[in-house]
């Protein structure tokens, strides 16, 4: 249910905030170059600078790594304050 009022209202939401995106970058200059990667279309020397050691290009920084990571060094500050209020059993 929630996805098809997504895909319903989705196109609405798109026309609304369209014009002030275009005002914004026209306003701001220069939108045009490298305006395909914000869309995901990458020339061959960003493609070149990006697969150094592999065949093929990939992203340099892999979906979820950063959220993965996060969530990792927030496990270690509340595992040292486990260990230091901790109190022996048998105490």
């Amino acid at each position: 249910m929630i996805r098809f009022l997504y895909n319903l209202l989705f196109p609405f939401a798109l026309l609304f905030f369209l014009p002030g995106y275009v005002v914004k970058m026209l306003r701001r200059g220069n939108y045009r170059e490298k305006f395909g990667q914000r869309l995901g279309f990458y020339d061959a020397a960003t493609r070149a600078a990006s697969c150094v050691n592999d065949r093929r290009w990939r992203p340099k920084v892999a979906p979820f790594s950063v959220a993965i990571a996060r969530a990792r060094s927030s496990t270690a500050p509340r595992d040292a304050l486990r260990r230091r209020t901790s109190v022996p059993a048998g105490n």
